[in-house]
């Protein structure tokens, strides 16, 4: 079987199997209490029990026996125990054993003889060793207990036959049978199993009741009528049929064991769910809060689960603002304050691609490098935020601004289809063209103005905007529209024009000079000098190529001071 993932699974299953083992344990306990008072019940029954058994023996056998000794007196008897004729003898022990009601009876002289015998023979043998004949006083100790003949128990006595002195022995005995044990057993309150059984005289049976195997057993000393033979009580019960009584409470208790165990099961289901949902909400909100999404938990408690959730809430919120604050900078010019490069390309990427009526501005300062070192870096970006915000109240239909490098700043122009561009550059040059006032320095800044629309070139908007730029800058033009046929935004011309400058400091652009001769006086009055680049990769470039694109991105200063 496998684990389950879940934790809120993990602590039911743990609480359920907790509540089961508690509920295991309670059960032994109760088992072995249960068996123990059972068994104690039992044993004081049975001890209980075995006196009334060992009273009842005796009460009844001195009964007999007081009633034997009662009609030895009898005139009649006793002629015909002295008679010394058997048959006289005989008819005689019949009667009084009619009389006694016994099962048994004999008659012994003084010497040990058998003077008669009727019904079941006794262990006359072993009776005789019993008695003192020669003694007036008879009986050395027992008169009545039980007596076994050939392991059938009875219940024995003596009595004197005198005339006027002691002539014999009544002996009767009285089986004992199982009925009768159950008739004694039904006296008691349990139905116990009785039997008689001679017992060794080296071993002693306990004195308290014990468990072997499957029953409780309790034994006890019953009054022998021999000294030679020792007999035991012995009282059994199963232990099964101790328990009967409980069993009723044992059923209810496994009912209610297994309602409490359903309902327990339940409850530690729902709080398992209640403490893990806490920590599912914090899990799931940590991958959100990994993969860059904003994560907040519900706090459910005020226990520590509280504490966790507004902890990861609070960290959760900075890392919230944190990353705010480097999306701002990273989005920010630090100078000026005005959204930089960055955000305005990702304001490009977010324009609608069906429409023709945006355009990007990029939008010159003139004479940056001459304002810069006149008032300095602080003030010309306080200026050039000034000029970001008089933009973006120039017209209403100015989307975005953003601070570019070298006095640049770029503008995303917004406006209904078919709006006239060079119109809307000419009211924001008329808000633009005036005095700013920095920390009481008024500055009159002149503007060029170079216009890209998306539609036409979705390579690169602001750069083509900025390519417009430096042509207005190269030919002194207020606006230009950049004109895709005439770019030389290449990738090819831009790398052309990477390596120029570099060519220009390795001397890779050298001059030819052309003579200029006069045809009328027929010599030569001059030369022409013409500029060479000779390329180690692209090999000899022609002046037709490289020259219109340097006077377009205004590297054609250098290689004319050149």
């Amino acid at each position: 079987m496998r684990w389950p993932k879940r934790i809120g699974t993990k602590l039911g299953l743990v609480f359920a199997g907790l509540f089961a083992l508690t509920m295991l344990l309670i059960a032994a306990a109760l088992h072995m209490v249960v068996t123990e008072r059972a068994t104690v019940t039992v044993a004081d029954e049975m001890t209980a029990s075995g006196a009334v058994f060992s009273r009842l023996f005796l009460d009844k056998a001195a009964d007999k026996q007081a009633d034997a000794q009662l009609l030895a007196k009898d005139f009649g008897f006793r002629a015909a125990a002295t008679s010394a004729d058997p048959p006289t003898i005989a008819s005689a022990l019949e009667n009084l054993a009619i009389r006694l009601g016994t099962t048994s009876l004999a008659l012994i002289d003084t010497d040990g003889m058998v003077l008669g015998a009727v019904g079941k023979r006794l262990p006359l043998d072993k009776l005789t060793a019993h008695l003192d004949l020669s003694d007036d006083a008879a009986l050395v100790d027992n008169k009545t207990g039980v007596l076994f003949a050939q392991d059938t128990p009875y219940l024995a006595g003596v009595a004197e036959v005198r005339a006027p002195n002691l002539v014999s022995w009544i002996v009767f005995g009285d089986e004992i049978t199982s009925q009768k044990i159950a008739e004694l057993n039904a006296l008691s309150a349990l139905n116990f199993n009785a039997r008689l059984q001679l017992v060794d005289h080296n071993s002693l049976p306990p004195s308290t009741a014990r468990q072997v195997g499957q029953d409780i057993v309790f034994a006890r000393l019953a009054p022998s009528l021999l000294d030679t033979q020792r007999s035991q009580l012995v009282l059994t019960y199963p232990i099964a049929d101790a328990l009967r009584p409980y069993r009723s409470l044992a059923g209810v208790l496994l009912i209610v064991m297994l309602g409490c165990g359903a309902g327990v099961a339940g409850i530690s289901w729902v709080v398992a769910r209640r403490l893990a949902q806490p920590i599912s909400d914090l899990s799931i909100a940590a991958t959100a809060l990994r993969d860059g999404q904003s994560a907040q938990v519900v706090v459910r408690s005020q226990d520590e689960l509280g504490d966790l959730a507004r902890a990861f809430n609070d960290m959760s919120g900075e890392i919230a603002r944190r990353e705010e604050d480097l999306r701002t900078q990273a989005l920010t010019d630090r100078e000026t304050g005005l959204p930089n490069r960055r955000a305005f390309e990702h304001a490009l990427e977010t324009l609608q691609s069906d429409t023709c009526d945006v355009h990007v501005l990029a939008i010159g300062l003139e004479r940056y490098t001459e304002i810069n070192a006149m008032i300095g870096i602080e003030l010309c970006a306080q200026l050039l935020a000034k000029i970001g915000q008089r933009l973006a109240r120039a017209d209403a239909h100015v989307a975005h601004i953003a601070c570019l490098s070298g006095g640049i700043l770029a503008a995303l122009i917004k406006g209904p289809k078919g709006t006239d561009i060079l119109a809307k550059t000419a009211d924001i040059r008329a808000a633009l063209d005036d005095t700013f006032v920095v920390e009481g320095t008024a500055i009159d800044v002149q503007f060029k103005i170079g216009i890209s629309s998306p539609c036409a070139q979705r390579s690169g908007p602001l750069r083509d905007a900025v390519m417009a730029l430096e042509k207005a800058h190269a030919t002194y033009a207020d606006d230009v529209m950049f004109d895709p046929a005439s770019a030389p935004a290449t990738a090819d011309n831009l790398s052309l024009m990477g390596d120029l400058i570099k060519a220009l400091e390795r001397g890779h652009v050298f001059l030819v000079y052309q003579p200029k001769y006069d045809l009328r006086s027929g010599a030569a009055v001059g030369v022409e000098a013409l500029v060479r680049w000779e390329d180690p990769a692209r090999g000899m470039v022609f002046p037709d190529q490289f020259i219109p694109l340097a006077e377009e991105s205004g590297r054609i200063d250098a290689l004319s001071r050149y």
